[in-house]
């Protein structure tokens, strides 16, 4: 039986920064407030929280910004009709991202990140990131560090108990290569020849979000 998770620790960093709510272009700023981890809805799997969190961000889309996206299965978007569609999926150590295209009916393309854990309790949407021109994490990719002050941990092991090697300031460049892990109430990524880093602080915003 799973057992009930505990509160999500403190954000990890060197200071008391918080990751700078920057907006994307055509998406709006202001993110809904967190929840606290045992209060998240509960999956099976990674694909159920998945599509949980894709609707999620579908009906605040439309809540903020009045535009109606619909989900489909492939690529073909009907005429005059705003789509996301899947592009890819990864999964890590009690932890995976899905990755999706937007086409707006009256604007460019955007991409769209959803993020999500496992626990005692079982499989829940952490947040979702939308973004045109900035990254987001994920195994392969360039990012940056996002702080709005301070600098932001990196740890030899992805554990609030790791051993600190360095601390990175904000618009550092970074190449993550291993990830997604959770562990201590966070979700970690690892930055080649640096260590692991807390996931809050390599995305520019959440647009939505469980965890923020």
């Amino acid at each position: 039986m799973r057992s009930t998770p505990t509160a999500t620790p403190s954000i990890e960093t060197l200071s008391s920064a918080t990751p700078a709510l920057t907006a994307s272009p055509t998406l709006p700023s202001a993110a809904p407030a967190s929840q606290p981890l045992a209060s998240l809805p509960a999956f099976a799997t990674a694909a159920e929280a998945d599509a949980y969190g894709r609707q999620q961000f579908l009906n605040w889309i439309k809540d903020k910004s009045q535009f109606t996206y619909t989900y489909v299965d492939g690529s073909n978007c009907p005429f005059q009709q705003s789509c996301v569609f899947a592009r890819r999926s990864f999964t890590g150590i009690a932890a995976a991202y899905f990755g999706y295209a937007t086409h707006g009916a009256n604007y460019g393309g955007a991409l769209l990140f959803i993020y999500v854990f496992d626990d005692s309790v079982g499989w829940h949407f952490m947040n979702a990131q939308g973004t045109q021109n900035l990254g987001a994490p994920g195994v392969g990719t360039g990012d940056q560090v996002w702080l709005s002050a301070g600098c932001a941990n990196v740890r030899d092991v992805p554990a609030l108990s790791g051993h600190v090697v360095e601390c990175l300031a904000n618009a550092t460049l970074v190449q993550i290569d291993q990830g997604p892990t959770f562990a201590d109430g966070h979700l970690w990524w690892h930055l080649h020849g640096r260590g692991w880093m807390v996931h809050d602080f390599l995305v520019p915003h959440f647009v939505i979000g469980g965890i923020a």
